[in-house]
């Protein structure tokens, strides 16, 4: 029977000034977890395995009334995880080094390669998908990427290298192969996947399955040894309907709210939600307006074959009885403030919480993701029998982590500052 540690005051206390001491003095504070197969401190339920501090990174022991970490883990390969504040946060396992890199990128320093991001000791900047918190901006990143993501990135601002790869095309380095598969998030988004000497790695980026019908489908490597997922829809609570009967009921609201008088207005970003949105309207053949940021870049989507139907850019004396597309944000600043009888439709995964509702003051909640929900994060990290999950953009991380424990997966948190978009 596991026995529960009682932890003296004192111990807090001390713990507490030295972190703080560590933090204020020097600048460097440095968490480590003890890797999967050594138990260290976690027999005695500590969170941390220990710490580190000081820029020698010496390593401290942390002792109990009833047991003594008896760690030899110094942060070399053998730690799982270790976050440097004091720089970029940086992440060791078993397979290669991971560096947090810019506002949600990575950069791998053996293999010279950064995703989402830029570093300037990059040699090769893989982006997997146009949305802007997780596209390089600096002009000297050398981009590979698939050729709608690229399109998109330029309309965006993107003034870098472009460097143009096709899904399941393999690049090669002296370092590494690179292969691109579909995400199914939006139009050009791939899950970037290398094959290392150290072994492999999947990078997810953000991703859906089943896809979006705006883009290109979805597929994955049939294993991995180290998975690196995004988990924004981190609880049970969310499963999605049938993409057909969200279409259903998108394309109900639009019709029994024209039929009715009303205009009807879907709130949907700018990139990727505006255009699935549109996409499922376009059978109706009915005519629709979009807000002017998101109408720049349907031609790109209609250019890589994306049928978005009967569209024009937002006038907004010429909007009312149209059906409208806009992000949620623009209602704030006026948009269709002129038409007096309106009906507002809110899709989004957060939709599924009741509460959206009266915060936005909207008719409808149609809860159209572009995330893949909980159960299908959980079967996608099964099927991949990954030796390690790395859990990213999440609020639940405990939550996802607990139910890849049950299914015999090692995971962590890699904690990067969480924006809820979707």
């Amino acid at each position: 029977m596991e026995k529960n540690f009682k932890i003296p005051f004192t111990f807090y206390l001390a713990r507490t000034f030295s972190l703080l001491h560590s933090f204020l003095v020097d600048r460097t504070l440095v968490f480590a977890l003890g890797s999967s197969d050594h138990i260290c401190c976690r027999s005695a339920h500590f969170s941390l395995a220990a710490y580190f501090t000081g820029n020698s990174r010496k390593q401290r022991h942390i002792e109990t009334e009833n047991s003594v970490c008896s760690c030899k883990h110094d942060v070399d390969r053998n730690c799982s995880v270790f976050i440097d504040l004091r720089t970029s946060r940086t992440f060791r396992n078993s397979i290669m080094i991971i560096k947090k890199t810019g506002y949600h990128g990575l950069y791998f320093p053996e293999l010279g390669v950064s995703l989402d991001g830029y570093h300037p000791e990059a040699d090769y900047a893989f982006v997997s998908h146009a949305h802007a918190d997780h596209m390089p901006r600096n002009r000297n990143t050398k981009a590979y990427a698939t050729s709608a993501t690229l399109d998109l990135m330029e309309r965006r601002g993107f003034r870098g290298e472009k460097n143009v790869l096709k899904f399941h095309e393999q690049f090669e380095s002296d370092q590494f192969r690179a292969t691109l598969y579909p995400a199914g998030h939006i139009l050009g988004s791939a899950m970037i996947y290398l094959e290392t000497e150290q072994g492999t790695l999947l990078y997810t980026g953000d991703y859906k399955t089943p896809p979006s019908p705006a883009t290109e489908g979805f597929d994955a490597p049939e294993q991995v040894d180290l998975l690196i997922t995004e988990a924004t829809f981190g609880l049970p609570i969310y499963r999605w309907e049938p993409l057909e009967k969200l279409k259903k009921d998108i394309q109900d609201f639009a019709v029994s709210s024209l039929d009715d008088g009303y205009t009807p207005i879907f709130l949907g970003y700018n990139l990727g939600k505006a255009q699935e949105i549109m996409h499922m309207l376009a059978p109706l053949n009915l005519p629709l307006m979009i807000h002017g940021a998101g109408f720049k870049l349907c031609d790109v989507y209609e250019n890589h074959g994306i049928h978005l139907g009967n569209y024009s850019t937002y006038v907004r004396e010429e909007c009312e009885g149209k059906i409208l597309v806009t992000p949620s944000s623009a209602l704030s600043k006026g948009f269709a403030s002129n038409v007096s009888k309106t009906r507002v439709a809110y899709c989004s995964g957060w939709a599924s919480n009741e509460s959206r509702r009266t915060q936005l003051t909207a008719d409808k909640l149609i809860p159209l993701s572009d995330h893949l929900d909980f159960f299908e994060l959980i079967r996608f990290c099964r099927e991949l029998s990954p030796k390690k999950v790395y859990v990213t953009h999440t609020p639940n991380p405990d939550v996802v982590q607990h139910y890849l424990e049950k299914e015999g997966i090692d995971s962590s948190f890699m904690n990067f500052e969480y924006e809820a978009e979707d």
